[in-house]
């Protein structure tokens, strides 16, 4: 019924949270925290966000209190949205990432950004050599590291 995820960590990690996704397209109601994106990327979702603040440890009891609250009554304290109804709005957030939306929405952003590119500039970002590979990347030759001989044989 929920996915559990307190997370509170000493450097940034994921920050839009696959794995919280992934629980609300499996209507399972996420408890997270704010930290990093995730509150203002869930905040709309259904998902139940307890804020850490600027406090150490004192949000560790807010989130014991939610996620009892959310088993218990099938609700959080004082909002109206109950368990059935935080299930399909958590399904309905996760239905507008759904790769077949954001893929092409992505390619088409690639698009526009090799439309916008400079004429006479590589992909790295360096005047074009002028050699006729305009708009092919300034790559630089790759060489296997292979042993000198074959140590299978």
């Amino acid at each position: 019924d929920f996915y559990v995820f307190p997370c509170f960590t000493i450097s940034f990690t994921e920050g839009f949270s696959v794995s919280t996704l992934e629980a609300c397209a499996a209507g399972t109601v996420p408890i997270i925290t704010d930290m990093d994106a995730l509150g203002e990327v869930y905040k709309d979702s259904g998902a139940v966000i307890v804020p850490i603040g600027n406090r150490r440890t004192a949000w560790i009891e807010t989130y014991r209190d939610r996620l009892i609250e959310m088993l218990l009554h099938g609700r959080v304290e004082g909002e109206d949205l109950g368990l059935d109804d935080r299930r399909l709005k958590c399904r309905r957030f996760a239905e507008d990432f759904d790769f077949s939306i954001i893929g092409p929405k992505f390619h088409a952003i690639l698009e526009e950004g090799v439309r916008q590119k400079p004429k006479g500039v590589t992909d790295g970002g360096q005047p074009d050599s002028g050699d006729g590979d305009q708009g092919k990347p300034d790559l630089p030759e790759v060489q296997p590291n292979l042993p000198a001989e074959d140590p299978i044989r």
